[in-house]
């Protein structure tokens, strides 16, 4: 081989083994990589975590963070805006990182901080408040400011973690702690967590099965006239009949329901439970007024909402004007310009639209007098300690004052004394609620109530 051909074979080898290179590295850094964020992904902090875990001389520290509710931002943006607050989000925790730990994207809005030292439980404490406060800073949308929250979960190297799976299980079951304690803070894992994480299993195991076995019900709670005793509609309030443990009210499980999106079944299945028995009420003859029926978000904002209502009232003969939706007012203003184009087309459809427990959300004049609402719902806490507390008198009144000048009716919740009852009326209040008329029962009884006012009032009739 003559030296120039010699030198081509050498070039086109180091060409070769350069590509070749090239492409290994294009490779690792897509394995390893997060291709949104430019952050490591999950398999590299697993490996950076496997590696310190095998070092005696290592104590690390995980925080795992999770957005709060981001999925809304999705829903009301798209998934382009959503791509953009994720960008911002790392970019944020990565500065106010300043190299304390290994900031990786675990998937979908979830982070990793690995810290492989520090000194005291503080310093860790001082970091998740440093996160949280440089991600809830406003963050410009369109033409407006989102405030984006997050979750951390703290975990610790202990005896009882072997593998990076052990410990990455324990900083997420805290920040599923954070999350139950109100979100937007943090929690450091401890023994008990996990536990409470089996229930939590457990229990959403069992709500999924119960709608499977049927063994979800139906209560009704009569709405009354104040000044006349009458029904003029009714509430229905799902109940969980549970083997061993009974009836399970509904704070029980709503919440788990919410957060894992079986409340879109949850809804569906008490609609067309209501819409069915309301139905075969008011074809016997009887006067139960309208039905109201609690309404998620999740529900709302789901595609195959309106398709689903139509069907409904296909399948089970009922018609919109013996309907009312109530739609909780923290739940409204997740979304306020869907939510207001949503309701709009129900109240043109026929049906009417209430706020349920006014008063514990947040919500301006400015909003509530574009909502096609015609119901404004007192919330107990409210109602419970009138007339001896006087900022809940004050509260209440307003609420009152509030709903008679927007031309909306307004129901109060909770009534439990003589004394309620007469205050509200004197301030103007003619709808209310509660176990001084009527406690929440099964179908079978208010059925039997319904019967009975119907047969008096065909008596009265005759008797004219």
């Amino acid at each position: 081989m003559n030296a120039s051909l010699e030198e081509t074979v050498r070039k086109k080898t180091r060409e070769r083994t350069q590509v070749l290179e090239e492409q290994r590295n294009k490779l690792y850094y897509q394995a390893h990589q997060d291709a949104l964020t430019g952050l490591p992904n999950r398999l590299k902090v697993e490996k950076e975590l496997r590696t310190l875990l095998e070092k005696s001389e290592c104590r690390p520290a995980l925080l795992f963070i999770d957005l709060d509710h981001f999925k809304n931002i999705n829903d009301s943006f798209g998934h382009e805006t959503g791509d953009r607050v994720i960008r911002t989000i790392a970019s944020r925790i990565a500065d106010c990182l300043d190299g304390a730990g290994i900031l990786a994207r675990f998937g979908g809005d979830e982070f990793i901080v690995l810290v492989e030292r520090f000194e005291t439980r503080n310093d860790l404490e001082w970091l998740a408040r440093e996160i949280l406060s440089c991600v809830a800073r406003p963050l410009p949308v369109e033409t407006m400011n989102l405030f984006v929250t997050c979750s951390v979960g703290i975990a610790v190297v202990d005896l009882g973690i072997r593998t990076p799976h052990d410990m990455i299980k324990h900083a997420d079951t805290a920040m599923y702690g954070a999350k139950e304690s109100g979100r937007n803070t943090y929690r450091f894992y401890v023994s008990e967590m996990t536990e409470m994480a089996f229930e939590r299993v457990l229990m959403e195991t069992g709500v999924r099965m119960a709608l499977e076995k049927g063994e979800f019900e139906l209560y009704y709670q009569p709405i009354v006239d104040g000044a006349e005793g009458a029904m003029v509609g009714v509430e229905a309030l799902i109940r969980w009949n549970h083997e061993p443990m009974g009836v399970v009210f509904p704070s029980a499980f709503i919440p788990l329901a919410e957060e894992t999106g079986l409340i879109v079944d949850l809804d569906r299945w008490a609609m067309e439970t209501g819409m069915r028995k309301i139905a075969r009420w008011i074809e016997r003859g009887y006067a139960p007024g309208r039905l109201s029926l609690n309404l998620s978000v999740k529900f709302l904002q789901h595609e195959r909402f309106f398709s689903d209502v139509e069907e409904l009232l296909r399948r089970t003969g009922c018609r919109p004007e013996w309907i009312t939706f109530e739609i909780t007012e923290s739940h409204i203003m997740h979304n306020v310009h869907h939510a207001v184009e949503v309701l709009e087309e129900l109240r043109k459809a026929g049906f009417s639209i209430a706020v349920d427990d006014f008063g514990t959300g947040y919500s301006s004049l400015a909003y509530l007098k574009h909502f096609p609402v015609e119901k404004l719902k007192i919330d107990r806490s409210f109602i419970r300690d009138i007339p001896e507390n006087r900022e809940d008198v004050a509260i209440t009144r307003a609420i009152i004052a509030v709903g008679k000048s927007l031309g909306m009716e307004v129901v109060a919740e909770g009534i439990e004394t003589e004394a309620q009852k007469e205050l509200l009326q004197r301030w103007g209040c003619r709808l209310m609620q509660g176990y001084l008329f009527y406690r929440p029962m099964p179908a079978r009884e208010l059925e039997k109530i319904l019967q009975n006012v119907s047969e008096e009032a065909a008596q009265a009739g005759s008797s004219r």
